[in-house]
Parts: structure tokens; sequence; C-alpha cells
């Protein structure tokens, strides 16, 4: 009987082993934690394994892309990069997100950068088409804070200063644009070769209505660019996932056109009405908007 194609099935689905077995799936394979935002998304709620590893994975995951949340204020081992962009940048390499050449150089240049998100990004940034003034761009509001509060504080000192943490497939980058603070990071997952893009955009030097018409700029320009977005007053989050290289690639690219496009924005933009057309221009290759009524 045992040798039964029909009875062999049902033997073993019936058998102290299957059981067991099932027994023990209850607390393996169920899966609870599935958002994230929710307030249940917590240790407490877990009630098997796989929640455990989705809590753990996730909480990873978003250490990982927040990691400047802490900015960096000791740039001592990070290198200055040359750039004709008025931006006062560091890059600090923590394995292979430089090419040997750059060796124990204090300055270098974006062809030093073996990362491939930094250079698609900067050369989003760098496009012949987004006007950058003279103005140097960085960290206005905490010079002000310390300049208020008596100290002395110069514009070229560090902790003023954007900068990136990178290694041969991770970036964290983290600009500071006047009153305003950017952080893109880029994963590239290199067994796939694909990409996950997080985009976090906040603050500004207009007052709460004008910040606010640029986050609903951001917002739709960046779903045009095919991101999951969620807005919160003047903060915008944004997430590409699992894209192919290439893909990535031309986002870090949009991107960097974004920022250098939308960095003084807030001062400028008035109404509601405005933000499609803009959004339109940007996406045919409009990056300069000031001179607009």
């Amino acid at each position: 009987m045992l040798n039964s194609p029909c009875a062999q099935p049902d033997l073993l689905i019936d058998s102290p082993f299957m059981r067991k077995l099932q027994y023990i799936l209850k607390f393996v394979s169920p899966l609870e934690l599935v958002d994230p935002e929710k307030a249940s998304f917590a240790p407490q709620h877990c009630r098997s394994l796989h929640d455990i590893i989705r809590f753990a994975h996730e909480k990873a995951v978003q250490a990982m892309f927040h990691i400047s949340d802490n900015r960096l204020r000791k740039l001592s081992f990070a290198k200055k990069l040359k750039t004709s962009i008025p931006l006062n940048f560091y890059i600090l390499d923590v394995g292979g997100g430089l090419e040997t050449t750059a060796g124990s150089a204090k300055e270098i240049t974006i062809d030093t950068v073996a990362n491939k998100a930094v250079q698609a990004l900067w050369q989003g940034l760098s496009h012949p088409d987004i006007q950058w003034s003279a103005f140097s761009h960085f960290d206005w509001e905490a010079h002000d804070r310390i300049v208020m509060s008596g100290g002395i504080a110069s514009p070229e000192a560090a902790m003023f200063a954007s900068h990136a943490v990178i290694s041969s497939d991770y970036m964290n980058l983290n600009l500071k644009f006047g009153y305003h603070f950017v952080i893109v990071d880029a994963l590239w997952d290199k067994a796939a070769s694909t990409y996950t893009i997080l985009f976090r955009f906040s603050g500004g030097g207009a007052d709460l209505d004008q910040r606010m018409l640029r986050a609903e700029f951001l917002r739709k320009t960046l779903q045009r660019l095919d991101f999951d977005v969620r807005v919160k007053s003047d903060l915008i989050d944004g997430q590409l996932k699992d894209v192919v290289s290439e893909q990535g690639h031309q986002a870090l690219d949009m991107l960097g056109r974004l920022l250098g496009a939308t960095r003084l924005m807030d001062m400028y933009l008035k109404e509601d009405r405005q933000i499609e057309g803009f959004v339109d221009d940007f996406m045919q290759g409009r990056y300069h908007f000031a001179s607009v009524d």
C-alpha cells in the first residue's frame, strides 16, 4: 500500500512528521508585519520568524538609509571634491568608493570617484543648462545659528559642508542648499544589477506656503520619474526600488538636475496653478525658472 501512487500522498499528509511540520510552520511562515508605516510594525507584534526577519530587515535598511540624519561634523578622513559648482563638498570613502589613484590626496575631482551613483547624480547637478550663481550653497541655517549666538563661523568650515559617505556599491549623500537639506541614498545590488534609491527633501528659506508649493512640484516630478512619493508638509520622501542599473543611473542624473533646478524655487513659486506647467517644462529639459513671473 505504501507503494501505491494514490495512497502515498494521503499517508504523508496525515503522518506524524507532517503534523509536526504544520505545527512548526505556524510559528515560521506567517507574515503579519507588512506595512512599516503602521503602529503595529513593532517588535511586540512579531508572531513568527518571518515577522522577526521582516522587522529586522526593514529597520536595518532604514538605519542604513538614514546614516546622515546625524550629520557628520568631523571629516578628517574625507576628501574635498573640487568642482565648478559653488558647493563645499566632501567625500568619505568607506571601501571601494574612490579610484586607487585618489591615494592620500586631500582634494579630488569627480573623475576620481569610482561609485557610479555619485557620478550619475553629479552629472545631473553639473548639467550645462542649470544656472548656478557664484553664491555659495551651504548650511546657512547652522551658520546663522552660531553667529546669532555670538560665535564665529567660517562658511568654509567642514561642519557646514555637504558630504557623501560611499563604498563601491552604496552612496549616502547629504546636500545642504541654504536653508533646506537633501538626502539621497543609492544601494546597488551587485547580484541582481539593480538599484534602490531613496530621496528626502526638507526645509527652505521662504514661508511654509511657498515651501509646500515646492514640495508639490517635487512630488509630481518625482512621480513622473516613477518614484513612490510621500509628502508631509514641506518634507518629501521618495523611493525607487529594484530598478535595473541603467534606469537607476538615469534616475540619479534626473535627481541631480531636479536639485539644481529647485534649490531656490520656494522663493518664486506663488500659486498652485504654476506647478503643473513647471513640471511639464522640467520634463522637457527646462532647468531654470527664476525669471518666471
